[in-house]
């Protein structure tokens, strides 16, 4: 896709991987409250998370 850096494939597939693991409204729940405790919405806080992973991806290429 036009425009898109690795950092932003990184943080996509992270993100199919944040929301994949949301199996319950337990997981659910555990989730909200780490958005919440952050200020964000759901979406907002798996937005972030996953470019947080996609950044420990991108360092983790630079240390080999």
């Amino acid at each position: 896709t036009y425009g898109m850096t690795i950092r932003d494939h990184f943080a996509g597939l992270a993100m199919q991987g944040i929301v994949g693991s949301i199996d319950s409204e337990d997981s659910y729940r555990r989730m909200r409250g780490h958005a919440s405790a952050a200020g964000l919405s759901v979406s907002e806080w798996i937005a972030r998370d996953a470019y947080k992973q996609a950044d420990a991806m991108l360092k983790a290429r630079e240390a080999e």
